[in-house]
């Protein structure tokens, strides 16, 4: 009896300390599935306030690229209002300057072919009986040139730069060879001779091309092909 009762009182002994561990392993237990659910609980939380602000953000966006995309084609036909406009004030403003240039051409043209036609007959190696005589056909020339001269002279604005020195060139050109010419109308020999060679080899072969270039360019700028 008295063992019974040892045993029963060894066992008394140990409840409290088996009580004490089941609950510390309990409150263990217990309090990390408490951190673990408050943890989870507070990043999901975290997450929908996260998502939330970037969906806000992004509705904001998108409303600020929506206004700037107004924006931009308000200023966009705003800009072409403008430029239709000014096109139109120059158009108007460059008409009548357009009309003196296409005048300038053909008077510059005509000039250019009165030239070439007199240098031509003088040049030819068949005249009629009853046509001019040479001094005649040099003076024509030369008033060609001046004619020309002049009429370049008061036009050559209305011509781009590369045009305007072609044309300068040529008629600097023509005038050396006319001068040439009027010391060979009176300076007889082989020298002459020579000299007036070189004058007929540029009527025939050199003037040609040049004044089919100025052609091409008044054809380009009077937009003939």
């Amino acid at each position: 009896m008295n063992g019974i009762i040892a045993i029963i009182t060894d066992v008394l002994t140990w409840i409290p300390y088996l009580v004490i561990l089941v609950l510390f392993f309990s409150k263990k237990v217990l309090n990390f599935d408490i951190i673990d659910y408050f943890r989870d609980k507070n990043i999901r939380h975290y997450q929908a306030e996260l998502d939330k602000e970037l969906e806000n953000h992004k509705i904001e966006l998108e409303k600020d690229l929506e206004n700037y995309k107004s924006e931009l084609e308000a200023k966009k036909l705003e800009l072409q209002e403008r430029l239709t406009f000014q096109i139109e004030c120059n158009k108007i403003k460059l008409e009548p300057l357009q009309a003196e240039r296409l005048t300038a051409i053909k008077d510059v043209y005509a000039e250019l072919t009165k030239l070439y036609g007199n240098v031509k007959g003088y040049t030819a190696l068949f005249r009629p009986a009853n046509g001019k005589s040479k001094e005649e056909q040099i003076e024509d020339i030369n008033n060609s040139l001046k004619n020309l001269s002049e009429c370049w002279i008061s036009r050559k604005l209305f011509f781009p730069k590369e045009m305007a020195d072609l044309i300068d060139s040529f008629i600097r050109e023509c005038c050396s060879k006319a001068r040439l010419t009027s010391w060979i109308g009176t300076s007889p020999g082989k020298e002459a001779w020579k000299e007036q060679e070189k004058i007929d080899k540029y009527v025939t072969e050199d003037m040609p091309k040049v004044l089919n270039a100025i052609e091409d360019k008044f054809r380009k700028i009077l937009g003939i092909e």
